[in-house]
């Protein structure tokens, strides 16, 4: 699937993203200057995760190869100039399948 920064835009509401990082099921992770990192439905456009707010700026995002780790780079990314910020950190969490597999599509019934 291709996503221009345009899609990513409209889908994040903030174009500054700290990274974009594809996974399986068609699903993406952005983390941004908010402190949020976010798990999206590329193919319905949706939000399916939005883990807590970290102390500053998400600078990186990576999965394990496996899917079950996520490491989050929370630094401070100088958006609002020199300021004291909290220490930058780097924290490896277990992703739980229900934070990242897309929703199945509710059926209507027939009429």
């Amino acid at each position: 699937m291709e996503l221009s920064l345009g899609m990513l835009s409209n889908v994040t509401g903030n174009l500054r993203l700290g990274g974009t990082l594809f996974i399986q099921y068609g699903t993406f992770a952005t983390g941004g200057c908010d402190g949020f990192v976010n798990v999206w439905d590329g193919t319905n456009k949706k939000r399916l995760y939005q883990y807590s707010k970290y102390a500053s700026s998400i600078a990186a995002l990576s999965f394990s190869k496996d899917g079950h780790l996520l490491a989050v780079a929370s630094s401070y990314t100088y958006e609002e100039g020199e300021k004291s910020h909290d220490p930058d950190a780097i924290f490896i969490r277990a992703v739980n399948e229900v934070e990242v597999k897309p929703k199945p599509k509710a059926l209507t019934a027939p009429q």
